[in-house]
């Protein structure tokens, strides 16, 4: 059985490389998989909540470009008015805030 790719912006990506398996734009080590989806799924959920607090409408987009999945929260006249990027950097700030107890802080202060 040959590999299995994806495509970024264009460009042609494996799925898996040297215990590695890419989750949008980004390989993550095989082991840490399912907890990373867990965490982009949940985080995402509680993000989009607040998101919805200040945001006449939010949307996940961005799925296949070079910087990976984003949530973003719109302005009545559809313009951005909040964003986050579900990459792996975003989850571990999300998941370090929600354990503190701050994340709806967190993405105020992300915002500026």
């Amino acid at each position: 059985m040959g590999k299995i790719y994806s495509y970024i912006d264009g460009h042609r990506f494996a799925v898996k490389v040297d215990g590695m398996t890419l989750v949008g734009s980004y390989y993550i080590p095989d082991d840490l998989v399912d907890e990373y989806l867990r965490n982009r799924k949940e985080l995402a959920r509680k993000a989009r909540r607040i998101f919805k607090k200040y945001c006449h409408s939010v949307c996940r987009d961005f799925k296949g470009s070079q910087d990976g999945e984003a949530l973003i929260g719109l302005d009545e006249h559809g313009k951005i008015k909040m964003f986050i990027h579900l990459d792996p950097d975003g989850i571990d700030a999300m998941r370090a805030a929600e354990d503190e107890g701050t994340l709806e802080q967190f993405l105020l202060d992300y915002q500026d």
